[in-house]
């Protein structure tokens, strides 16, 4: 679920904040979450990273 659409069902609930804080608190709730989400999270599998290091690793000319 996008970031943007959690905010704006949580905001929807409360509708009215006490204060500028408490909104910051709210939000900031939300963008901790999906941090740890997306800290979990593997982009790329083990062997795709290899691949990818071993294409960047410059090729030694062989010793005589």
């Amino acid at each position: 679920m996008r970031t943007n659409h959690k905010i704006k069902r949580r905001t929807k609930v409360v509708q009215v904040f006490p204060s500028q804080k408490s909104l910051m608190r709210l939000v900031g709730s939300v963008l901790a979450e999906q941090d740890e989400i997306w800290a979990g999270e593997r982009y790329f599998s083990e062997k795709v990273i290899a691949e990818l290091f071993e294409k960047r690793r410059p090729s030694l000319p062989p010793t005589p």
